[in-house]
């Protein structure tokens, strides 16, 4: 790893540092760790290949004679720095410093240096013009002096492989610990999901037995209530001959006891038959199937209950959603399917619509939007209205002629959407929802939309 502050800082931005283009700064990003952990190790090493050269430097030269060479190493190393990996311009810094090493023997005192950052910025064949350059010094130097160069030589290639071993060991760690990170995060995800299966399949595995439950006790229990009832039905109205001491109205008063506690008996079991079995639907898990069973077209669905709904409402919701889908099937050519179904405080809501043609072509007589009950018609958003239709811009002072209309051409529209597809699917939705005190309203533009509200039922009503 190169350790280069210029040309990252002003060009890749690869190390976090400000990134200058045009004297504009951009975006910063804060170093990885391991990052920081080298630029901190390559400082010290550098750090220290310096005092070295400047010790045997001061100890071998005059003090006096070392600011000249100390200034232009400083110069030269920072600019090398700075250019980094650059690669014409490292090279030429190598050779200009090859150059004043032969104007200037003393600077192949911190030839180190310079052999140090071509090793990091693999330049190291061009340091050997540097290297050459050292033959030039052998008259000030000495064979003393040039083996001392020498072994800090050899200190900065050896520092260079401990700093770059160093780098992969880092760089090794960190890629285990993120990629412990992810295992870890992975294998959370899959024990939420674990959970939430086993969760699901527990509830389900509790609804299927309580369907169970409410079948046997209404096919075996059930049957012989009623076939008990029937026969004391039997016996009050024949009346076999009553004991000696016992008269005829004692034994009919008994048998309509026996009957009464029969009826009662009867009906709890139905009640409790019955609760079972409401219990045991789950609306999200009918939907979730529904909707997984078509293939024609892609569905996307929403559903949002804390509550499970009570037995009509959740028929009701299954019964037409179904309808729906049969509908979407035979009639349309649409590429997807909308459902959303939400519980509000007071009602649910349950929203249907598709993309495609509805029912067969469009026709200008039927574009717009029913409600049902009560009919009030308007167009949709979407639609394009004729002309005459009372909506355009220019016919706004019709407005009050056209409300009084309103619930006469909606009629007119529901019988030409139901003449024209039989109207069994429609009208059997319709049906549900006025039975269950709801709203139904149909929506045409871009397609064919469904909006329904069912009110939930009172805390106090049977269910």
């Amino acid at each position: 790893m190169s350790f280069s502050w210029g040309r990252e800082a002003a060009g890749k931005n690869t190390h976090g540092y400000h990134r200058l283009v045009g004297g504009t700064m951009g975006p910063r990003r804060r170093p990885k760790p391991e990052e920081e952990s080298n630029v901190l190790n390559q400082l010290l090493e550098y750090l220290l290949l310096f005092l070295l050269s400047f010790t045997w430097a001061g100890v071998w030269f005059q003090p006096e004679t070392l600011v000249l060479p100390v200034v232009l190493v400083v110069v030269i190393q920072g600019f090398f720095l700075y250019l980094g990996d650059s690669h014409v311009l490292g090279i030429l810094l190598l050779l200009i410093f090859a150059g004043l090493c032969m104007a200037v023997p003393l600077l192949v005192v911190f030839l180190p240096l310079v052999l140090y950052g071509s090793l990091e910025t693999r330049k190291l064949p061009w340091a050997l013009p540097s290297l050459a350059a050292s033959a030039a010094a052998y008259p000030a130097l000495g064979p003393q002096g040039l083996v001392l160069t020498g072994v800090v030589c050899t200190a900065a290639l050896v520092l260079y492989l401990r700093s770059r071993e160093l780098t992969r060991l880092g760089r090794r760690y960190y890629n285990l610990r993120d990629e412990s990170k992810l295992l870890h995060a992975r294998l959370e995800s899959r024990q939420r999901q674990l959970l939430e299966r086993q969760d699901a399949e527990i509830h389900l595995a509790t609804l299927n037995e309580r369907t169970r439950i409410a079948r046997d006790i209404h096919d075996n229990v059930g049957h012989l209530l009623s076939r008990a009832l029937l026969q004391v039905a039997a016996l009050r109205t024949y009346n076999p001959a009553a004991p000696p001491d016992s008269p005829p109205e004692i034994c009919r008063q008994t048998l309509d006891q026996l009957q009464d506690t029969l009826n009662q008996g009867m009906t709890s079991i139905r009640s409790s038959v019955h609760q079972l079995h409401a219990q045991a639907i789950d609306v999200k898990h009918h939907l979730e199937k529904l909707l997984g069973e078509v293939t024609h077209c892609s569905c996307e669905y929403s559903i949002d209950l804390y509550t499970e709904p009570d037995k009509d409402t959740a028929y009701a919701i299954i019964a037409m959603v179904k309808e729906a889908l049969a509908n979407l099937m035979k009639h349309s050519r649409a590429r997807i399917f909308i459902l959303r179904f939400r519980e509000h405080p007071g009602f649910y809501q349950l929203v249907m619509e598709n993309d495609g043609v509805e029912y067969g072509s469009p026709t200008p007589s039927n574009h717009g939007r029913i409600s049902l009950p009560g009919l009030q018609h308007t167009p949709s958003r979407g639609a394009r209205v004729p002309e005459g239709a009372g909506t355009s811009r220019g016919s706004r002072a019709q407005g009050g002629a056209e409300t009084s209309r309103g619930a006469g051409e909606s009629q007119d529209f529901l019988g030409t959407l139901l003449g024209r597809t039989g109207g069994l699917g429609l009208q059997n939705m319709h049906d549900r929802v006025e039975a269950l005190g709801g709203r139904m309203q149909i929506s045409r533009g871009m397609g064919f939309r469904i909006f329904i509200t069912l009110p939930k039922p009172t805390k106090g009503a049977n269910p």
